[in-house]
């Protein structure tokens, strides 16, 4: 496990940023984020670990799609839109 403690907002509804996208999910950036907390303590070893997990999988398409670069580190949360799918988001993308 990468991070000791969890992520201070876990549990905590949050905004994803309106700039950010998801090509499956027109409504995705501004939307709300249930944040569970640090994808590693979700999951027990860093996302760039389990490359067949579909949130995992959606999240490597995101990055390499998005018009910024997210950053190739583990500071990346698990958590839920409104419509029940889970997510990876890095912490830049959300509006805290």
């Amino acid at each position: 496990m990468l991070h000791e403690k969890e992520f201070h907002m876990s549990g905590k509804k949050v905004k994803i940023k309106k700039e950010v996208k998801h090509q499956q999910n027109p409504n995705f950036g501004g939307s709300d984020f249930i944040i569970e907390n640090w994808w590693d303590r979700v999951n027990g070893k860093s996302w760039m670990e389990c490359g067949s997990n579909p949130a995992v999988l959606v999240y490597m398409l995101r990055s390499l799609e998005s018009e910024r670069i997210l950053p190739m580190d583990d500071e990346v949360v698990y958590g839920h839109t409104d419509d029940g799918l889970g997510h990876i988001v890095h912490v830049s993308e959300l509006d805290i």
